[in-house]
């Protein structure tokens, strides 16, 4: 990767060998060892991974928050590691959007839902912040409770005051962590679907981050992330498109079970060759740390088979 990035690549977010280190007195803790990636101008996707992982420090390092201790961090073509303290606050206010599970870092209780998202407008004339923030509460279905207070608003209608209030400075960038973490899940399912109309109508770029695989079936892509390094993907297979181009069918009805198996994984190899066995096959194939594979061509394809200790005195036998 280049240290100049045209403003117009396709990507919004470009990370390259990102590494992040965290040091005390008496340790030191590595989040992100060499993570890569690549998101797309206009996608929705999310980035899964356990508590420890790295998905959360990755979020405050594209938001801005911090800073890795080593690699590459583009984001809309810019090179976020050579910003000055202007430019970084330049870059929050009218780059990139914050939607937090906790709804105290989002919300002001003693204000209406349209006063909350006029917050980040404060600067532009009243009348201008007024009509904006009713505009965007219609966005996310909150038109009729603009005048409430928060706390006559249900915990799923707060979640949607928050994506507003992301909304205001009309970011390219939305950064979601955990968005649906405290919401039962059919109001999680209502959240998703905003995100996805935001995605589709505004040609915003979307990162959820979350520890919840089901948010699969409202994304077209989901990152796992395992040890501070991009483990493997899950790319939908576009099941709603396929059918309907075989039939001849302007639109199909695919129920919510065939999207979640409309995804197929994918192991990703870093620049030097490393991938990581999802955890799954770990489990079904009973590996763990130092256990072998044999890599074997086989046609056009490449095999890998878990050396157990069955197989190694079945070779012996042989």
């Amino acid at each position: 990767m280049s240290d100049e990035i045209s403003a117009m690549s396709r990507y919004m977010v470009e990370c390259e060998n990102l590494v992040k280190i965290y040091k005390t007195e008496d340790i030191e803790v590595v989040a992100l060892q060499g993570l890569d990636l690549t998101i797309e101008r206009g996608e929705l996707m999310a980035i899964i991974g356990n508590s420890g992982s790295g998905k959360s420090t990755l979020l405050n390092m594209l938001g801005a928050l911090d800073k890795p201790s080593a690699g590459k961090l583009f984001v809309d073509g810019k090179d976020l590691l050579a910003y000055n303290e202007k430019q970084i606050y330049e870059y929050k206010r009218n780059i990139v959007g914050f939607v937090w599970q906790n709804n105290a870092r989002n919300l002001i209780p003693y204000l209406s839902a349209v006063e909350n998202v006029e917050v980040p407008m404060i600067l532009t004339n009243s009348y201008y912040r007024r009509k904006r923030a009713s505009e965007i509460l219609d966005m996310v279905g909150l038109s009729h409770r603009k005048r409430s207070k928060l706390n006559q608003l249900s915990g799923g209608e707060q979640q949607r005051v928050a994506i507003a209030i992301s909304l205001a400075n009309t970011p390219k960038l939305l950064l979601a962590d955990e968005p649906t973490g405290a919401v039962d899940s059919k109001t999680a399912s209502m959240i998703l679907d905003i995100f996805r109309e935001l995605s589709r109508n505004l040609g915003l770029t979307i990162i959820i981050v979350t520890h919840d695989m089901q948010i699969s079936r409202k994304v077209n892509r989901v990152v796992s992330i395992r040890d501070g390094r991009t483990s493997s993907e899950f790319i939908r297979r576009s099941y709603k498109e396929e059918i309907a181009k075989v039939e001849g069918l302007a639109s199909l009805s695919v129920d919510e079970e065939k999207e979640e198996d409309s995804h197929e994984e994918f192991v990703v190899v870093d620049r030097v060759g490393r991938l990581q066995v999802p955890k799954d096959y770990m489990d079904k194939y009973k590996m763990k740390a130092g256990s072998r594979l044999r890599f074997e061509y086989k046609g056009d394809d490449l095999v890998l088979t878990p050396i157990t200790e069955e197989s190694e005195e079945k070779e012996a036998e042989e």
